[in-house]
């Protein structure tokens, strides 16, 4: 039914449903309601917006990226990114509209780290063997 990283312990009124024991479920939340609780400072309810939208931004990384490993690093970046800047959020955006654009300025970065990266590398050591060698 409701896994704990489901479950929202806060006093809001902004939950939907109360379970046992006075626990409120974000389930039935809008991603707005959400963000409030989270801005308010529970940062449980966060594991909320991760289940909501995780496979869609891996979906989005595998087809910018081309690469599961890629997208998997992108889903990361892109989440810990949101959870760090959840606080200033305005709203004057969709959440969704918001994370989104996240993935994509992740996915940039990532694009453009990955052109400059060295094709190959060397170790110091061998470069210094090579020349005593010669």
């Amino acid at each position: 039914m409701f896994t704990e990283a489901r479950v929202a312990r806060h006093d809001s009124p902004f939950a939907a449903s109360v379970g046992p024991s006075g626990v409120r479920y974000t389930r039935d939340l809008t991603d707005q309601c959400i963000v409030r609780q989270f801005q308010e400072g529970n940062i449980d309810v966060f594991d909320e917006l991760v289940s909501r939208y995780e496979s869609r931004i891996y979906g989005l990384g595998r087809r910018m990226c081309r690469n599961d490993d890629d997208a998997k690093d992108l889903l990361q970046e892109t989440l810990i990114s949101a959870f760090r800047g959840l606080d200033t959020f305005r709203g004057a955006a969709k959440f969704s509209v918001w994370l989104f654009q996240i993935a994509k300025h992740a996915c940039m970065k990532m694009q453009w780290r990955s052109k400059f990266a060295p094709r190959y590398t060397v170790s110091i050591d061998t470069l210094l063997t090579d020349d005593n060698n010669q």
